[in-house]
Order: C-alpha cells, then structure tokens, then sequence
C-alpha cells in the first residue's frame, strides 16, 4: 500500500513546510489537497480565491456533503492516481477538521500535528498579511481535535525541523507497514535528505 500522510494545525504552524519536507525527501511524491477541489471550482469561475471565499466554499460543499467532503475528495483523488502509479505517495497538508481526519485514518491515513508556539505563529501571520477575521472560522480553530499519531513541534530552525518531520514520519510508515523499509531506504542520488540539495 502507498504511503499516506495527512498534516494538520493552526495556520502558519508550518504544514507547508511539513510537506515539502516530505516531497523532497522522496517519502511522499504527490498532493492531493483537500482544497484542491475548492481551487477547482474558483478556476472555473475564473477567480483567484482568498482565504476567505475558500472558507464559505468549504462550509458550501460540507454542508451538502458532509463534514468529511474535502477529504474524501482527497482521498478518492489519491486513490485514483495509485491506481496507476505505482510509486505515488501521498502527503496532504490542509486537514482541518476531525471528521476529515477521521475519515482519513479509516482510509488507512497516518496523520501528524504541527505545533508552534503562539507567538512564532502570529508573527509568520503578520507577515503573510492574514486577515485576523479569517482565523476565527471554525476550520481554523478544530485542528487540536484531529486524531493524529504524533504531534511535532516546531520550536527549532528549519533544517532541524525538516529532520523531525521526515524521521517521525519515516517511523511512522514503518510500523504502519514493516514492508516499507525498501523504498525508505531509496533515495535518488544527489537528493539525499539534508544534502543541502533541496
């Protein structure tokens, strides 16, 4: 079975940064964003979406669909593109709501939390120019009931912080799936983790 993660946490807690870590690391090589759908539907209607409108078209689609909509579609999506790749492994980084996360894990997902102290956190929000309404929405403030299998701070440098990504999660995969231990070892050469190749 293809490696299948899932990140939550608050805004600008680092799941980006989680992700990347992953993609270029090589354990994971594909995103299926739960959001993706919701950039979808803003492209079609040829609009570059804020924070904002991407929270009243989740609330939209959930509300007809249910709480896990976005990370069904993530799923479904993921599931699609193993069907014929197989080498994909997936990360989504965007997962906000415990049914979400809850879905996922019943999907065979293993999910990890970010955590970062509150005052780094405002700082990286100021800096982004996030609107402070936008972060009283409900899909900001879920994220701590997300069932998750490890919880990773972010209180450290970026490379630091890389390393514990990809190491608990590498941990992860494997008592999740002992088989894994082959592809984990694989790397590319020259894209080894931490060459300073990234």
């Amino acid at each position: 079975m293809p490696s299948r993660i899932f990140i939550t946490g608050p805004a600008a807690s680092g799941k980006d940064r989680a992700r990347h870590a992953l993609m270029v690391a090589r354990v994971c090589n594909q995103d299926p964003r739960c959001s993706g759908i919701l950039h979808i539907i803003a492209a079609r209607m040829g609009v570059k979406p804020d924070r904002s409108q991407l929270q009243a078209l989740g609330d939209a689609l959930r509300s007809i669909y249910g709480d896990d909509a976005l990370a069904r579609y993530a799923d479904h999506t993921a599931a699609k593109r193993a069907s014929w790749d197989d080498d994909a492994r997936f990360v989504v980084a965007d997962v906000r709501l415990p049914a979400e996360g809850k879905y996922l894990r019943s999907r065979g997902w293993i999910g990890i939390r970010i955590q970062r102290d509150e005052a780094s956190r405002q700082a990286e929000l100021v800096r982004r120019g996030e609107d402070p309404a936008t972060m009283e929405h409900h899909t900001e403030k879920a994220f701590l009931d997300v069932p998750v299998d490890a919880v990773i701070p972010n209180d450290c440098n970026p490379e630091e912080f890389d390393r514990r990504v990809v190491q608990t999660v590498q941990r992860l995969i494997l008592e999740h799936d002992p088989e894994s231990q082959s592809w984990l070892n694989m790397r590319p050469e020259g894209r080894e983790f931490g060459s300073g190749n990234e």
